[in-house]
């Protein structure tokens, strides 16, 4: 009934809200699973599994904020011989890609990560669709529900925190560059 494409889509939507690919995953799964369990399917099944998604994760932020967590694992732990494994495992199969071309990835990935995290679910939601889903800021206002010019001053307000974060890490950036 889905093909990988539309599941690919909904785990980076899933992605976008959580920042854990386990949690991402969880709620894909759970959303399709009560999709394919309802009687009366939806005529738009990507719009509804979306909205489903989102749904599922507010319920989990506002659940989770009544609970007390405690964590009991040491962040800085180090990493397992495992870990190592498969990173050498996923550059040893990129046949052909030169080396500073895989810094540059990694850097850049580093940086995405960084500004991702700066970024609220509300922020991460409107990036996704407007960055990578590709939609117009008419689109987005028809999706969110919301008003056209409130999209564009959060749009804008991203942007300026993009630019802010690059004007920061721009000295780390000639640091690493010079490093090489």
């Amino acid at each position: 009934m889905f093909n990988e494409q539309q599941l690919n889509k909904l785990f980076q939507y899933a992605y976008s809200l959580t920042r854990n690919t386990d949690d991402a995953y969880d709620l894909v799964y759970t959303c399709v699973e009560r999709y394919l369990r309802m009687n009366s399917p939806k005529q738009e099944v990507m719009a509804y599994l979306k909205r489903s998604i989102k749904n599922a994760f507010i319920d989990h932020l506002k659940s989770s904020a009544h609970q007390k967590e405690v964590a009991f694992e040491d962040v800085t732990h180090a990493k397992s011989s495992n870990d190592e494994e498969q990173n050498t495992s996923v550059v040893d199969n990129l046949v052909g890609m030169d080396t500073l071309c895989l810094d540059d990835i990694l850097i850049n990935e580093q940086e995405v990560s960084a500004f991702t995290a700066l970024l609220n679910a509300e922020e991460n939601e409107l990036l996704y669709y407007w960055a990578v889903e590709g939609y117009t800021v008419q689109e987005l206002s028809d999706v969110t529900g919301k008003p056209r010019g409130t999209l564009l001053s959060k749009l804008h307000r991203i942007r300026k925190k993009a630019d802010q974060f690059a004007a920061r890490n721009s000295a780390t950036q000639a640091s690493l560059f010079n490093i090489r």
